[in-house]
């Protein structure tokens, strides 16, 4: 019996031990409102509980709401309340790091005396006590912050991480079929990848619940943790092939999904190549974002592959890019460069103008026209804007004297002060001094509409500087785009 005891005791330090040196690398904790007032009350007690253990707590707040420099050592608290009239009540608490990876769980119950509310309040006295008796001691993790940022799991910010953080063509958002159909994303988390549920039709699984983990064996192939309709696990394997995602469930059961998004299996490759090794088609272009290039639909319309050229100074760099959005009515696209290697550009030095600028305002475009000839070397051409209107009265568009040519297409118009005004996409061969300009509230639609959410540059007050100035400062954030 002594052995027993002290066996008991022996694996009760090392639970605590090792939930100690999880919870070690944290010292935020974000408490989110209470979805209802009837249990606000738990927020307010687990904000009591860890501040006694020496985390600083935000109360009522979202990942938002914490500086982003701090998300690597933060945890968010979620709770679920399982009532019952005729026995004991459950609280459910997790504690989840910024990239959604469940750290820590509670369960505990109360004891079916009292009201609901008092029952919970008996489950939180439990856990209470295993948080008092667990050691803590925050470290600061040796890690690189960059890399932890929140992923709300909807949809929407799913895509926004996928096209911003990209790793491996594993990664993306899949569906599967059937009765009890699930939509999930794949997310790379640290050696392994995780399937989070964003939707499904099985009763037994919410949004946020973990599906599978897979662990890489070779290309295309996973030893894989698959957890099962009854919430049981099975160790197995899946394989990959062209979108179509197959986990080994056997009895001709498999479970097998379809990848939604991204679609382009060859957005992290390092290198494009056709048949002669060259790029058939190329534009104009300009960073909008981090990594989100506006350019014309008609650019990339037929593109099976795209390139996007960054340069600054004497530096070139090539990366691979894919269409996130396009407006085909008003030949407008964007594009985002998915290659794991570019790091993104910083301080977009001009803002957007949305309004409708005057006839006679002092504008200048910069692109890449008739690089063919005239090389891959940026060109500037100077003008005004002749009519508020385009090619046949057309209101989507600006006329303008500054002459454009091919190549020219997608590229920037800005007014004398280097705010961005318009996207050149046109002009006439047989008349010299006239081409047309997309306005900017076009792009700031189809902006809006994008798949993802996409933060405008503030830019700066260049107002007052010499043409010569403002293109030194504008050209690092024009881009050359080549079409495979």
């Amino acid at each position: 019996m002594k052995k027993i005891f002290i066996i008991l005791f022996l694996l009760l330090a090392m639970c605590n031990a090792l939930f100690a040196s999880i919870l070690d690398a944290y010292n935020i904790i974000i408490i989110p409102q209470s979805p209802s007032s009837y249990y606000e009350f738990i927020g307010i007690r687990l904000k009591t509980i860890f501040e006694e253990k020496g985390f600083q707590v935000y109360l009522n707040q979202t990942w938002d709401e914490v500086p982003k420099e701090f998300w690597y050592k933060s945890l968010k608290v979620s709770w679920e309340v399982e009532p019952n009239y005729n026995g004991p009540s459950q609280i459910t608490i997790k504690l989840k790091d910024s990239n959604g990876i469940t750290i820590q769980t509670y369960i505990e119950t109360g004891m079916a005396i009292f009201s609901i509310a008092s029952d919970i309040k008996i489950a939180l006295n439990k856990v209470e006590r295993i948080i008092n008796n667990t050691e803590y001691n925050f470290k600061e993790p040796d890690v690189d912050t960059s890399k932890f940022k929140p992923i709300n799991l909807n949809e929407d910010s799913v895509r926004n991480y996928l096209v911003n953080n990209i790793i491996s063509d594993f990664e993306g958002i899949y569906k599967s079929f059937g009765d009890n159909w699930y939509r999930f994303a794949i997310i790379k988390q640290e050696s392994r990848y995780v399937a989070f549920i964003l939707e499904t039709a099985n009763v037994r699984f919410k949004p946020g619940d973990i599906k599978a983990y897979f662990e890489p064996v070779k290309r295309n192939l996973f030893s894989t943790t698959y957890i099962m309709g009854d919430k049981t696990t099975k160790e197995t394997i899946s394989t990959i092939d062209d979108g179509m995602l197959k986990v080994v469930l056997g009895n001709n059961n498999d479970f097998v999904a379809l990848k939604l998004f991204p679609t382009d299996e060859n957005t992290n490759s390092s290198t494009i190549t056709t048949r002669d090794g060259h790029w058939k088609s190329s534009g104009s272009g300009f960073f909008i974002s981090d990594r989100i290039v506006a350019t014309n639909y008609h650019v990339v319309k037929n593109a099976n592959n795209i390139k996007i050229i960054v340069k600054n100074n004497s530096e070139v760099n090539s990366y691979i890019a894919r269409v996130l959005a396009t407006d085909n009515t008003n030949d407008l696209a964007l594009v985002s460069i998915t290659d794991k290697e570019f790091k993104g550009v910083q301080s977009i030095p001009y803002s957007l103008f949305f309004d409708t600028k005057e006839v006679g305002t002092s504008v200048f475009t910069m692109g890449y026209p008739m690089s063919d000839i005239l090389g891959n070397e940026i060109k500037i051409t100077d003008g005004i804007i002749s009519s508020k209107t385009g090619y046949k009265g057309d209101i989507v568009t600006y006329q303008i004297t500054a002459p454009t040519q091919p190549g020219n297409s997608g590229g920037a118009l800005f007014d004398k002060n280097g705010v961005l005004i318009g996207i050149t996409n046109a002009g006439v061969p047989s008349a010299e001094n006239v081409g047309y300009a997309i306005k900017t509230i076009y792009l700031k639609n189809l902006i809006e509409a994008a798949p993802i959410y996409i933060e405008l540059p503030k830019g700066q007050d260049l107002a007052g500087k010499e043409l010569t100035e403002l293109v030194k400062i504008l050209s690092p954030y024009m881009v050359f785009v080549e079409i495979y």
